[in-house]
């Protein structure tokens, strides 16, 4: 992903302190499709990307995230859909919608005005 001016995706630093490196979204044997497809983030070496307590590769829950903001970015840029994504990339990292028309966003909960308890 094209960052205009280089910054940290996750904590927004410009790498003065901490080199930035670039993380593929989708790794392993995918890691050079998603340089290819653009599915990459600038983030702190070690903060965010190795050793932080919340980096990507120490923290399950940060990489789940990236790799649902990653599905999200190849399925509007390319136009996919799910089975789409899921045929190029061997998974879908999207949770199902819940019970109440309740949608995921980037790791929240958005409830339809009627699920809403007040």
């Amino acid at each position: 992903m094209y960052q205009a001016r280089p910054t940290c995706f996750l904590c927004g630093r410009n790498g003065v302190r901490d080199p930035l490196d670039v993380h593929h979204l989708f790794g392993g044997a995918y890691r050079d499709k998603s340089d290819r497809m653009g599915l990459t983030v600038m983030l702190c070496h070690n903060r965010c990307h190795i050793f932080g307590p919340e980096a990507a590769h120490s923290n399950a829950d940060t990489m789940r995230k990236l790799h649902q903001y990653g599905q999200r970015l190849a399925m509007e840029r390319f136009g996919w859909d799910v089975d789409d994504f899921r045929r190029e990339f061997g998974k879908n990292y999207l949770p199902e919608e819940p019970e109440g028309g309740a949608v995921m966003a980037y790791g929240f909960t958005v409830l339809e005005d009627a699920a809403l308890p007040y």
